[in-house]
């Protein structure tokens, strides 16, 4: 049975691509375990491109759109936070030839 874990990202403002790689690894290492992932980002206001290429585009193009649409939810995030991290899994998937459905 597949456990849900919640993983928070904390700050207003997020940034850095090193802190956005340790949370793939963080989020990566729960679903490589057989968890799902909520991604809490009620407290998030803004969130930068590269931010949202390491963390969310560098996953969807290593483990593939699937597993993040199968294993990722979001929770709390505004439309624009949203708009940043689908604009960089669209970047990343569009690289690797994957096919989008135009609801992503």
């Amino acid at each position: 049975m597949m456990t849900t874990v919640t993983i928070k990202l904390e700050g207003t403002d997020l940034s850095s691509r090193t802190a956005a790689a340790t949370q793939r690894h963080n989020i990566s290492h729960q679903i490589s375990c057989g968890n799902c992932v909520v991604v809490d980002l009620s407290s998030v206001l803004s969130i930068s491109h590269s931010y949202a290429d390491e963390l969310f585009g560098v996953f969807a193009e290593v483990n593939g759109l699937d597993r993040v649409t199968e294993c990722i939810t979001f929770h709390g995030a505004g439309d624009h936070v949203l708009q940043s991290i689908a604009s960089a899994i669209h970047g990343r998937v569009k690289q690797t030839g994957q096919v989008i459905s135009k609801t992503a």
